[in-house]
């Protein structure tokens, strides 16, 4: 059977390996000093306050969306192993873990093997709200050390795609789907996924 579905994305962050840069005001030094002076004459302290701040101008790195011609974003979350089938895995394991829907994890793979989701670039929609933020991330190493990187997010958009399965797998996919809306997944794994719309085609 085919289940289309219109679903509403938040916080959804870009990534995939594009990039964009955008010269950015970012800060070098920030200080003050407290100078503390007593008139003799008087025998009163008086104190004067220095602000300093230093900022430079630098091209930075975004991690952005694919972009169509017409300026469009997409997000890949169709084909295989893609965004939206990942993110359904994710919830066939917490149905597991807790619902007792799936008796294994290799379950889930099997039964995720049965489910193409089209199309595997799909368009965002209506976007809202969008925003660069600063995630930080640390390197395992020998050394660890710590990363700035640069995300284009989109607070909320809108997407469509087509589910294809087997009629019998439908009851465990809807299942799947509903618990879909209480995770974070996709790029991140900040974003939330909700439906706002369906229709069935057997």
């Amino acid at each position: 059977m085919k289940l289309k579905l219109r679903l509403e994305l938040s916080d959804v962050y870009g990534g995939d390996g594009f990039t964009r840069v955008q010269k950015m005001e970012e800060l070098k030094l920030s200080r003050s000093r407290r100078n503390v002076k007593v008139r003799t004459d008087v025998g009163v302290p008086v104190t004067a306050e220095l602000a300093e701040r230093r900022t430079e101008i630098a091209d930075k790195e975004i991690h952005t969306f694919k972009r169509g011609e017409d300026g469009a974003y997409y997000l890949r979350l169709g084909g295989a192993h893609g965004k939206l089938w990942g993110a359904l895995k994710e919830a066939g394991e917490v149905l597991k873990d807790n619902t007792g829907v799936f008796q294994s994890f290799s379950a889930i793979e099997r039964f995720m093997r049965g489910v193409k989701i089209l199309p595997v670039w799909a368009r965002l929609e209506n976007p809202e709200g969008i925003r660069v933020e600063v995630q930080p991330q640390v390197l395992n190493g020998r050394r660890s050390s710590m990363i700035f990187p640069h995300f284009d997010v989109i607070s909320r958009c809108e997407a469509s795609v087509e589910l294809i399965f087997p009629s019998a797998m439908e009851s465990k996919v809807r299942e799947m789907l509903k618990q879909l809306e209480s995770i974070n997944c996709l790029n991140r794994r900040r974003a939330t996924i909700r439906t706002l719309g369906e229709e069935s085609l057997s």
